[in-house]
């Protein structure tokens, strides 16, 4: 009986498909050189510690279907901020947030896609699988921008403003200045 067993979870781990993961590349400049070689963009992942790349992603982990996607178009390189040369290429590449994707185009002389923080999976997704086209000709980067919404507690120098009259009209008020009004 446990002879069976055995060879059952066996035949199991043989038909099992060998799951492939993403290489990273650490070294910007060879990676680079690889994306020519093989006429591949790159997705550079921002982030710190081990597994930074994966803080990229507001969800805190990369899903399958994305790191196949990395693992069959592009050349991909992680750069660690807590380092003294990954903090200086986060600094070339402008990402201030600690965490940051920028995607190459398959020259790698121009850079297709930047984001400086972190993405969702739907948007880390779409930009991946957009630029993974080879048919898609770069000539300028596109930037993603998050919408940002910021809460300011009554009183203070930045509060809702709201004439008493006329309820529909509003504003902010920037310390004792209303844009477009008095």
């Amino acid at each position: 009986m446990y002879t069976s067993l055995v060879l059952m979870a066996l035949n199991g781990l043989l038909i099992a498909p060998l799951s492939e993961t993403v290489a990273w590349h650490h070294d910007y400049s060879a990676a680079r050189q690889t994306g020519q070689t093989h006429q591949k963009p790159l997705a550079v992942f921002i982030g710190s510690g081990a597994g930074g790349y994966d803080k990229v992603c507001r969800d805190g982990k990369l899903s399958a279907d994305l790191q196949k996607a990395l693992l069959d178009n592009y050349i991909c390189v992680y750069v660690d901020s807590t380092t003294p040369a990954g903090q200086q290429l986060a600094t070339d590449f402008a990402v201030t947030r600690g965490t940051g994707l920028i995607i190459s185009d398959r020259t790698g002389d121009r850079q297709a896609f930047y984001h400086d923080g972190e993405l969702s999976e739907d948007d880390l997704s779409r930009w991946v699988n957009h630029f993974a086209n080879p048919n898609v000709v770069v000539n300028t980067t596109m930037t993603n921008v998050s919408a940002r919404l910021s809460m300011y507690p009554a009183g203070s120098a930045y509060s809702i403003y709201s004439n008493g009259a006329n309820s529909s009209f509003g504003g902010i008020i920037y310390g004792n200045y209303c844009p477009g009004g008095t």
